[in-house]
């Protein structure tokens, strides 16, 4: 799955979550996460087990960003996955601005 999140404010830090279990799958798999320009994490979910969250902080550098969860295991079984959420963490992070000598 993959969703553009709108309504960011530039230089805030933001937090995205989600809740992910197995159900009832022979074998382990696991849930990706990527939110932004962030590198992916991901959730190892044992089989037959409860649900665990899984979440990523990133710092907003356009008004608009990409969030992905994808099946990251080795079984091709996906997770269940509920409850997503991304919160403004009301923080200022810090952006890289790099100055062009050659033309401004």
């Amino acid at each position: 799955m993959s969703r553009p999140v709108t309504g960011l404010t530039v230089g805030r830090s933001y937090t995205v979550s989600a809740d992910a279990w197995t159900d009832e799958t022979v074998g382990n798999t696991a849930l990706g996460l990527a939110f932004g320009p962030a590198t992916p994490v991901s959730l190892f979910l044992p089989s037959g087990s409860g649900a665990r969250t899984i979440s990523q902080t990133v710092c907003a550098q356009s008004t608009s960003l990409t969030l992905r969860l994808f099946e990251n295991g080795t079984t091709g079984s996906s997770p269940v996955v509920t409850n997503i959420t991304v919160l403004d963490d009301e923080k200022v992070c810090s952006l890289i601005v790099t100055y062009d000598s050659r033309g401004g």
